[in-house]
Order: structure tokens, then sequence, then C-alpha cells
């Protein structure tokens, strides 16, 4: 496997807010195929924007909602009895593990 780059564009470059979603979506399918294969265009819709506070968190966020979706795709440990609701609580407890 090929090293893994992420950007912070954070108002440098684009509109952090919607930009930085759609970008960490577009790395994330490359980076987990498997994962986003029957994810359809809608996913930049329910992004998890509120919890991020740097750029490269973005990218991390992507993938935690698809595996509450979807247990069989599930590699994180923190997934598992995870909400939208508990990511947002506990963004900061959830970051480490995610790493």
């Amino acid at each position: 496997m090929g090293d893994l780059y992420t950007l912070d564009f954070d108002g440098v470059l684009c509109d952090s807010v919607r930009e930085t979603a759609i970008s960490c979506v577009k790395a994330a399918k490359l980076r987990w195929p498997e994962l986003f294969a029957t994810v359809d265009s809608s996913l930049e819709d329910w992004f998890l924007r509120p919890v991020v506070e740097t750029g490269y968190e973005t990218l991390l966020i992507v993938r935690l909602p698809l595996e509450i979706k979807n247990p069989s795709l599930r590699t994180s440990p923190v997934a598992n009895g995870l909400t939208v609701e508990g990511i947002l609580e506990s963004w900061f407890d959830i970051l480490p593990v995610v790493m």
C-alpha cells in the first residue's frame, strides 16, 4: 500500500465547510473503494462537519457513518454501537482510536 497524504485546505484554497467535505469524500472513495461501493452521491449531505477542528480529521470522520450503517464493513473498534449523536458528543475520545 502506498503512502497516504492529507492536506488542510481550511479557507486557503476553498470554502472549508463544503469543499473540504467533498474533497475528503473523494479521497475516502479512492482509499476505501469497497466501503464506498454502495454509497450514492448524497453522502456529502450527511457529513459530520460540526466536530472537525483540523482538516486531517475530515478524512477520518467520513468513514465512521458508513461503518455505523453497514456493520459488515466495520474496522474501527469504536464503530460498534456508535451513533451519529455519539460521534458528535465524544469525537475527541474517538479521534485517537480511529487514527
